[in-house]
């Protein structure tokens, strides 16, 4: 399924990198209805990242930890 995602949900699930609206691409689990993965390229002034996310475990609490960048942030 493809469509447009609104930026402020684009923030939501990207922890505010991304703000602006995109298109996305969506996979469905029919059994449950379930979005298993969404897919979309977000535009900056350093050029274009594409995104890949991967969802499972709906309802389960997560925590989230930011990977080491190797410059002692």
């Amino acid at each position: 399924m493809t469509g447009q995602a609104d930026g402020d949900r684009l923030a939501a699930i990207t922890g505010g990198l991304v703000t602006d609206d995109a298109p996305i691409e969506l996979w469905i689990d029919r059994d449950t209805g379930h979005v298993v993965e969404a897919t979309f390229q977000s535009a900056s002034d350093g050029g274009t990242s594409s995104w890949r996310i991967e969802l499972s475990d709906y309802g389960a609490e997560v925590t989230i930890t930011p990977p080491d960048l190797g410059d002692g942030n």
